[in-house]
């Protein structure tokens, strides 16, 4: 025992009490240096001072934040047409010129390895103060050191983060201060400007220094990933210094956005348009602590979904609400438009509650001036702008998990009325049982009808019907026909399925044709104008779970099953009864 003890004593003594501290060190400056190369200086092409952005994207797309980009500019005027034709010319300003009046002069954007480059604003979001940028290339084919967006729900109170920025402008050479800290809390809630502008609904506490110049910076985790968008500060009486409390725009919230931001848009936050509070409800001869309904409009979401005045607000899309800065959160960081589901209590006459009560409704938007716009006009990327994007996505789709070979792909949904709608994808062709109408395309420019056991000639718009379908059902795509389908798409926004954001590609042709994908490549729905129902009918799906919308309004009772692959039965395909 006393030659243990004294083997363990030696071992100890002769180990460096500071190699921990030392190799710990030397982690800490190899991921800075990891991290700095993509942390950039946001200008004005002709004013010295300005905020912080990163480059999350190898071809050179930037996140800041929207109070560095600033208002649109007074007098912007389109960039001007090459010499030609005057078809020649129409048909450039078309695709170069991006619509709506309020536009932005390009930025200049400084990166640590002390280059200045061009960069187009393409999305704005004043409600979250975020925006997008595009470094315009020095030469083709040009990419740029980034840093991925990171999982912000995975951060912890106490865990070490880092910001990076050029506060003060203290860098003449655009390399970046770093600052570290740790968390000091998640999903804050902080107000903006009348409850419209630069809201943060669920941003990150840190106590790392962030200073004015800093914003639109990233927030690192220790991995190196971008958990946050730093963009604002408490501030002491002695001026515009921080006293440790920042605040960052969560990462999961900017993927809500990211689309719409992305593909040029004017983003907008939804909306419940209701106000409720934490109190507490002597009713049914006990005191109840909860949320509830204290001011709506008549004519808003909630109240046509059957929520009224004093009703208790139990879940949101399955989260149970605990206070009214929580919904709050839950609500801000999803887009307008985002369908969601409420659970509540509904007051009675008598002062009573209700049993408890599901409802799925659509967020309206908080405008934040989008509205200003004509419509159709709320674009600030040009269409050649958008292109460039959807080649950017879809060059950072990860490979398939396992190599694509099913000779096809079959998805079976029903209908509320219990009518089974099935389709059968191999290559070209594509088989649609609807019911006891079944349409099968043989190739681009033929196909037939099977009907009470006749064959017959497909119909112009059922022909047009399968041709949609077939174009744009991301989910019967294998990942090389998405990739060939979307080679020469746009992107038209995001959306948010069934909890998941994706991006939504208008695909070339006829047909308002939408394909919906994930971020990381994963089908999440589809959208087309149905020649045979005379509506625009969106799919959105993530396995099994799908909602149909038609012209806007849910149509409710839908399911479907797991997509399967499998052999082709040549008998499918034939023109046989």
């Amino acid at each position: 025992m006393l030659v243990t003890t004294l083997t363990l004593s030696l071992a100890f003594a002769s180990q460096d009490p500071q190699a921990p501290v030392l190799a710990a060190e030397r982690e800490r400056i190899a991921l800075v240096a990891r991290c700095a190369p993509a942390v950039c200086s946001v200008m004005g092409m002709d004013e010295p001072g300005g905020g912080s952005g990163v480059v999350f994207d190898p071809r050179g797309y930037v996140l800041t934040n929207y109070h560095v980009v600033g208002e649109p500019d007074k007098g912007w005027k389109p960039p001007e047409a090459p010499a030609g034709s005057d078809a020649e010319r129409a048909a450039w300003a078309i695709e170069h010129h991006p619509r709506g009046a309020r536009q932005y002069r390009n930025k200049k954007v400084g990166l640590p390895d002390g280059e200045l480059y061009e960069a187009v604003v393409l999305g704005i979001d004043p409600g979250s103060d975020l925006a997008v940028l595009r470094l315009l290339p020095k030469h083709p084919g040009q990419t740029w050191p980034h840093r991925p967006l990171g999982d912000s729900d995975r951060l912890l109170v106490g865990e070490t983060v880092f910001a990076m920025g050029n506060p003060f402008l203290l860098a003449t050479d655009f390399t970046p201060t770093v600052t570290f800290g740790i968390v000091s809390g998640t999903h804050r809630y902080q107000e903006g400007q009348g409850q419209r502008m630069l809201v943060y609904p669920d941003c990150i506490q840190v106590d790392a220094p962030i200073n004015p110049g800093n914003s639109g910076g990233p927030l690192f985790d220790g991995n190196g990933d971008v958990v946050g968008i730093n963009g604002r500060i408490a501030i002491g009486a002695r001026g515009r210094v921080n006293v440790g409390v920042g605040f960052a725009i969560a990462s999961n919230q900017i993927r809500n956005f990211l689309g719409d931001l992305m593909a040029g848009r004017h983003a907008e936050h939804g909306t419940l348009d209701l106000s409720a509070w934490f109190m507490s409800s002597a009713t049914e001869g006990t005191r109840r602590r909860g949320v509830y309904v204290q001011s709506l409009f008549r004519d808003s979401i909630a109240a046509a979904a059957g929520i009224g005045l004093g009703d208790e607000l139990l879940r949101f899309d399955g989260t149970e609400i605990r206070s009214a800065n929580q919904l709050a959160t839950l609500v801000g960081v999803l887009p307008a438009g985002a369908w969601v589901t409420v659970w509540h209590r509904q007051l009675l006459q008598e002062g009573a509650f209700g049993d408890e009560r599901r409802v799925t409704l659509r967020l309206s938007r908080l405008d934040t001036g989008s509205s200003l716009d004509a419509p159709g006009e709320e674009r600030l990327a040009s269409r050649a702008e958008r292109r460039l994007v959807a080649a950017a996505l879809l060059a950072n789709w990860p490979p398939p998990a396992t190599a694509e070979t099913a000779e096809a792909v079959h998805w079976r949904r029903v209908a509320p009325d219990g009518t089974e709608v099935r389709a059968i994808q191999a290559g070209d062709r594509l088989r649609l049982e609807l019911g006891d109408r079944v349409l099968v395309r043989e190739s681009a420019e033929r196909g037939f009808a099977l009907q009470a056991g006749t064959v017959r000639e497909l119909s112009a718009d059922e022909m047009e019907r399968l041709r949609r379908e077939w174009t744009a059902n991301s989910v019967l795509m294998t990942r090389p026909r998405a990739t060939a389908a979307l080679a020469d798409a746009l992107l038209a926004g995001g959306a948010h399925v069934h909890g998941l954001p994706a991006a939504r590609f208008e695909l070339p042709g006829d047909g308002d044709c939408e394909a919906w994908f994930t971020f990381d490549g994963r089908p999440a729905g589809f959208a087309f104008r149905d020649p045979l129902r005379r509506a625009r009918v969106e799919w959105h799906v993530r396995g099994t779970q799908l909602r149909v919308v038609v012209d806007g309004a849910l149509e409710t009772g839908w399911s479907a099953d797991e997509v399967k692959t499998g052999p082709v039965d040549e008998s499918w395909f034939r023109r046989q009864p």
